[in-house]
């Protein structure tokens, strides 16, 4: 135990010193103030650009905007940018280890594979843990100040709770890519196209409901609209599992990788 806390505290001071951990909370801040800023604005700044009788040519119809519509775009700009942001940001966490030598180091020091992969992870679910709570904060104050109202409080934790799960599932993924890759970027190439192909079957109606990556929708659903699907638990269950799948199949390459 007192290994495992030892390389933890040197895993995070390393994401520290390589300035991880400030450029995840600089993506993750520029999208909690663009989120509600944009929201309350959108009818603003859309006559600015466009004129009423181009509006009316085009259908174009404006509707005053709701402090809903701010935790949606807040979690929709989070899985489009901040997730992305994520994988590239964790590309290199396991075939940069391996390229330079310091994972056999951490092995011969008595670390092994599985708490190698698992120390990895244990550091970066809890900045994101820290990271989506500041920001989730931040986010809720400003729909607060734009629109005069909010989530509820026991929503808004539930949210948070279930996109934390979410994002560690993609943290899974972002180490699974790493560990297969034999460079950076293929980490990244690997990373962001199993990004994409795990979203595909979100689309599809016969798969949605108790997918995994359909839990960032129902975190949306809960904080905007206070609506729980009845198969939340199933979607809550599956990204558990997968996320066990993907951290135990890095550790088994890892087992077989030469380091």
């Amino acid at each position: 135990m007192n290994n495992f806390t030892t390389f933890l505290g040197k895993e995070l001071l390393e994401a520290w010193r390589k300035k991880r951990i400030l450029v995840m909370f600089a993506v993750f801040l520029f999208i909690t103030l663009v989120s509600p800023t944009l929201t309350r604005y959108s009818n603003e700044i859309l006559q600015m650009l466009v004129t009423p009788e181009e509006m009316n040519a085009m259908g174009i119809i404006l509707f005053a905007p709701h402090w809903s519509s701010s935790y949606y775009s807040f979690y929709g700009n989070m899985n489009q940018i901040g997730m992305i942001a994520l994988i590239l940001l964790c590309m290199g966490l396991v075939v940069q280890e391996i390229r330079r030598g310091t994972a056999a180091l951490m092995m011969v020091k008595g670390l092994g594979q599985a708490r190698f992969i698992i120390v990895k992870f244990v550091a970066y679910s809890i900045t994101l843990f820290t990271t989506l709570l500041i920001m989730l904060i931040l986010q809720h104050f400003l729909t607060l100040a734009f629109f005069g109202a909010g989530a509820e409080f026991a929503n808004l934790l539930t949210g948070f709770v279930l996109y934390w799960i979410f994002a560690m599932m993609i943290l899974s993924l972002a180490i699974l890519a790493s560990a297969i890759s034999t460079s950076v970027g293929m980490a990244a190439v690997f990373g962001i196209l199993g990004f994409i192909a795990f979203s595909i079957p979100a689309s599809l109606p016969r798969l949605r409901e108790a997918f995994p990556y359909t839990l960032s929708t129902r975190v949306r659903e809960i904080t905007s609209y206070n609506y729980f699907s009845d198969m939340l638990w199933a979607n809550i269950l599956t990204a558990i599992l997968t996320t066990a799948i993907f951290l135990t199949a890095s550790i088994l390459i890892l087992r077989k990788r030469e380091l």
